[in-house]
């Protein structure tokens, strides 16, 4: 009899630690839907294993449609090709670089990528790509670096002698 209680306590500790997972999956993937960054999982020859864009947004393909298939035929070539060159590096240390699309793809032109390998007891078993749009970023920089070069060229046209202060009265230009 007291066997059989054990056995029955056992049980419905299990029931209410797989409620507690399922509950906690749930959480993570409602995170994940929600952060503003594209988070995938790949094998390590680069066939998806997991997604977070649910409803295509950034590639036009969902989750469904992208688990099990190969990064050449989700990302763009760019994108693709850069991934195939960091990922020797990325056995040993997370790479993280931009890259830029030849054409825009949803109104997206630079992303950052970080591209790290997982590791299961000491080997290797997959990667971790991550990419976040930073297109606004970028082309505010340009924006920033073509507006300097005008305010130098026109300030160097001008005749008279410029100078500016900052509100102590130091000269700053």
């Amino acid at each position: 009899m007291k066997l059989c209680q054990i056995r029955v306590k056992n049980h419905l500790n299990l029931k209410r630690q797989e409620a507690l997972i399922i509950e906690a999956n749930k959480d993570i993937q409602e995170l994940v839907r929600q952060v503003p960054i594209h988070i995938s999982y790949w094998s390590l020859d680069f066939n998806c294993q997991f997604s977070n864009d649910f409803k295509g947004r950034w590639f036009e393909l969902d989750d469904q449609e992208v688990v099990g298939k190969h990064a050449e035929d989700i990302f763009p070539s760019d994108l693709y090709q850069k991934l195939v060159l960091k990922q020797e590096a990325a056995f040993v240390q997370e790479q993280t670089f931009d890259v830029s699309f030849e054409a825009p793809i949803k109104g997206m032109e630079d992303v950052q990528v970080s591209l790290s390998c997982r590791l299961k007891e000491g080997k290797s078993i997959g990667f971790l790509v991550t990419l976040s749009d930073i297109t606004t970023i970028k082309r505010t920089k340009r924006d920033l670096a073509t507006e300097k070069e005008r305010l130098k060229v026109m300030l160097n046209s001008i005749g008279d002698a410029v100078i500016a202060t900052d509100e102590s009265e130091n000269v700053t230009f």
